[in-house]
């Protein structure tokens, strides 16, 4: 039998025969076409997302400290010492930052979180309104430490208004901050002021008992006077001078002491200079 010359037949290489002829299929161009398009599909979508990768942006200047200000403020309700917070905080800025893929944080941002950090103020005194008495004389600072500038003094009995009492373990520690009658704010040391008013003898009181002082002489009825230029004078007036140590008799006499003279001259003993020296001294501070 004679093959038909019109007879189309196609093998598995998608070769199409009629008669002596052969020819390539279409379907087959057709795939290969199609595969190359899917490919260059895909390359497109990689080369897409390398370009999504290299767009995030590394935060720097008020960008970058938009997000330590949404971290600080998130963080304020952290509790703990400084660095427990400080930390805290930093856990939030980078929850915050992960969360946008388009930035991310530069290399030592930490310390740059630190130092853009405000400073904390420390609360050096406890807010009261409150009448205190002098139990001494002292001095009026103008801050609270013993060689800041001097404003004035109370006298044993004299009252001012204490607007603060120092917070302990704070360099005000041992302070009171109070107001002046001209609403001015000044300082004065604790170990001389009291909630409760002191009471006041009257200058002429004398005591029998000697608040274990042996007597060496006899009794004063008249306050003993020493010259201002002791140890424990030498910064005051003659008129301070004067006041204090009439102030100081009265409660050298108070707390049951009696004030004796030297037989020898007439003047005051060493031992009630002493004395009124040691209560002088804590009135300096």
């Amino acid at each position: 039998a004679t093959p038909d010359e019109g007879e189309q037949t196609m093998d598995a290489s998608k070769t199409i025969t009629v008669g002596d002829q052969q020819f390539v299929s279409d379907s087959t161009t057709d795939s290969n076409n199609a595969d190359s398009e899917t490919t260059d599909t895909e390359d497109e979508q990689d080369i897409g997302m390398v370009e999504q990768q290299q767009e995030v942006t590394e935060l720097s200047g008020e960008a970058l400290e938009e997000y330590f200000q949404l971290a600080y403020d998130s963080g304020t309700s952290l509790e703990g010492d400084l660095e427990t917070r400080i930390s805290g905080e930093l856990d939030i800025l980078n929850s915050l930052v992960n969360a946008d893929d388009s930035v991310k944080l530069p290399g030592g941002y930490a310390d740059q979180y630190r130092a853009w950090r405000p400073e904390e103020q420390v609360e050096l005194f406890t807010e009261v309104n409150e009448q205190v008495w002098a139990t001494g004389t002292v001095n009026i600072r103008a801050s609270y430490t013993a060689d800041s500038d001097k404003l004035g003094s109370l006298s044993v009995g004299q009252s001012v208004t204490r607007t603060g009492t120092s917070i302990a373990g704070t360099e005000a520690e041992g302070w009171s901050r109070v107001e002046l009658s001209d609403g001015s704010t000044a300082y004065v040391s604790n170990q001389y002021l009291s909630a409760t008013k002191p009471a006041v003898q009257n200058n002429n009181s004398t005591s029998s008992t000697t608040s274990g002082k042996p007597a060496t002489g006899g009794s004063q009825t008249t306050p003993p006077t020493s010259q201002p230029g002791s140890s424990y004078g030498d910064d005051l007036t003659p008129e301070q001078y004067a006041e204090i140590e009439r102030q100081i008799r009265e409660q050298f006499i108070q707390n049951g002491g009696t004030i004796t003279t030297d037989q020898r001259d007439g003047q005051i003993d060493d031992e009630t200079e002493e004395y009124i020296g040691t209560i002088l001294n804590g009135g300096r501070n």
